[in-house]
């Protein structure tokens, strides 16, 4: 076992006395550092840790890179090189050697990986012998990217700026001793794929005026160098992945799915994907380097076709050419189709009737897929709730069933297109009718309903009545019936007319005398429908020609209701 693996091992009244010993070692040493340590009599070389066949042409490979470069500036001594220091300094240094502010540049060379090799991952390990001040607590440190390269005998605070990049991590260094970790996979993937230069990277500490300093062993100091450990597979790959978009629908909603898949001819496996699309113009980038296998489309305009291509990337760097034409295309129906019932007769004269309807998806195209149809009765004295009638189906017409006699009654449609476009019910009625299996009539009031004694005639009145009867149909007989102060019916006249004159009985005789006269008809169709008597008087009048005489205050004509 070496002495790395022996330190990760210790246990804890150990590891506090290894602190206490390098603590008080450093403390000494710090104040007069050493800048002229010479390399080690042998530079660390790769070591593979572990490696372990999953093919006969893919292999997984552990290894331990030392930097190849490493050294820090600082701001108080703005023109010093420490390149050959033991130590890494990060931070500020306020006390003895009152360095100012501390940063660090580090480098590995990853020539030791193949290229095409697929980086699973890998972290950076670095030994911090000393803090300060005890017990300060962590410490937050910035990884940057170097924009050019830089040797480390030569690189000052003076001479490196400003060529140093962007963040690419933030992470932080505890209060202790031993071998600080932190993940680097991106970053060693960024820098195999060529997406960035490996020209190592600088670490920034707290830099605000104190005493505040992470200190770490340098490659000089011998076995405890800074080093990365590296996990990658290597397959021979050199054949690029077969990726295509799987096919749509002839027509989409504005909002779709789209999914796509392939394999990898080559072994290494896909890495990810790249996704386009058009609109009848150019090709546009939609999804880049992606991991998924389907996306949401959103935003599609109506009668607009989309044609999409994928290409995938394998863990080898090799690049599938997208294809010159789309590999899957749809067209977007964002419009509700329109369906309404045809018009109905005014009147109907059985309990059954045929209700149609029909509908059009020339706004969207995808076509009608399925018709919702609701109804609802309308008496008199009720307006009923709109109730399905038929739900989902693909029918124009149906047989209603089930009418009653002067009730009516309202439809409306509403369509479903093929997408899932559903078209609003209209708030109105779209088509209605009125049941009418009988005609109807009705006696007209009289007006004023009184005969006088004092009138110009007062031995005779006229009797009115009204009918109507369903479309296609003629009323043939009106049958009038009366009755005399509230006794039986009696009925007067079977006949086509429309009104005829009332001849009343001499004085004296059993209903000569003065009373009420009450009227009801009933008629009677082309079709030989009879309406039927209700036993109802409609109209009435009162006959005065007899002392005493009534005097009338106020006449109250009948008042009655339309049907329609």
């Amino acid at each position: 076992m070496n002495m790395k693996s022996r330190i990760w091992r210790l246990g804890p009244v150990a590891i506090l006395l290894l602190t206490l010993l390098l603590s008080a070692t450093v403390s000494t040493s710090a104040q007069g550092e050493n800048l002229n340590g010479e390399p080690p009599e042998q530079e660390p070389e790769v070591v593979v840790l572990n490696e372990t066949v999953l093919s006969p042409s893919a292999i997984n490979t552990t290894i331990e890179i030392p930097v190849s470069s490493d050294t820090y500036i600082s701001s108080n001594n703005p023109n010093t090189n420490y390149g050959s220091s033991t130590w890494l300094r990060l931070g500020y240094s306020l006390d003895a050697p009152n360095n100012g502010a501390e940063r660090i540049f580090l480098k590995a060379s990853l020539s030791s990986i193949p290229k095409g090799a697929a980086i699973n991952w890998a972290k950076f390990r670095i030994y911090q012998h000393t803090y300060t001040p005890g017990g300060d607590g962590s410490m937050g440190v910035q990884s940057r990217h170097l924009g050019e390269d830089w040797s480390e005998s030569a690189v000052t605070w003076n001479s490196h700026q400003p060529n140093w990049g962007s963040v690419i991590a933030t992470s932080w260094i505890p209060d202790s001793v031993g071998w600080m970790e932190a993940d680097t996979t991106q970053l060693v993937k960024d820098w195999v794929s060529g997406k960035h230069p490996n020209h190592g990277v600088m670490l920034m500490g707290d830099e605000r005026v104190q005493e505040r300093q992470r200190i770490f062993y340098s490659r000089e100091s011998g076995g405890n160098y800074p080093r990365l450990i590296i996990d990658y597979t290597y397959n021979p790959d050199t054949q690029p992945p077969r990726v295509s978009v799987h096919a749509l629908p002839q027509w989409s909603p504005n909002k779709f799915t789209v999914s796509w898949s392939g394999d990898d001819p080559g072994g290494s496996g896909i890495d990810y994907y790249d996704v386009q699309y058009r609109a009848g113009g150019a090709w546009v980038s939609w999804l880049n380097a992606t991991k998924s296998t389907s996306a949401e489309f959103v935003g599609g305009a109506n009668g607009v076709t989309y044609e999409f291509r994928a290409r995938g990337v394998d863990k080898a760097g090799n690049i599938q050419p997208y294809p010159d034409q789309s590999q899957a295309w749809t067209r977007v129906d964002n419009v509700a189709p329109t369906a309404s019932v045809n018009p109905l007769p005014e009147f109907t004269s059985t309990q059954s009737f045929m209700v149609t309807w029909g509908g059009s998806d020339n706004a969207g195209g995808s076509g009608i897929k399925h018709f919702d149809v609701e109804y609802r009765k309308l008496t008199l004295t009720d307006t009923g709730a709109w109730q399905s009638l038929l739900s989902q189906t693909t029918q124009t017409s149906l047989l209603f069933t089930g009418g009653t006699d002067l009730a009516g009654y309202q439809f409306r449609a509403r369509a479903t297109d093929n997408v899932g476009n559903v078209q609003p019910f209209s708030e109105d009625a779209q088509a209605e009718t009125v049941v009418m299996l009988t005609p109807l009539s009705i006696v007209l009031p009289f007006d004023p309903p009184i005969l006088r004694h004092t009138d110009p005639v007062t031995d005779s009145f006229t009797v009115t009545w009204f009918g109507i009867t369903v479309p296609d149909t003629t009323i043939t007989n009106f049958e009038v019936r009366y009755r005399f102060n509230g006794g039986s019916w009696q009925t007067w006249l079977n006949t086509a007319d429309w009104s005829a004159v009332f001849d009343l009985p001499p004085a004296g005789t059993l209903t000569g005398p003065d009373g009420k006269y009450e009227f009801e008809v009933a008629a009677t169709n082309s079709l030989g429908q009879k309406e039927a008597f209700t036993g109802v008087p409609e109209a009435y009048i009162i006959i005065d020609r007899l002392p005493p005489y009534i005097t009338p205050k106020l006449y109250l004509p009948n008042v009655f209701t339309d049907i329609d």
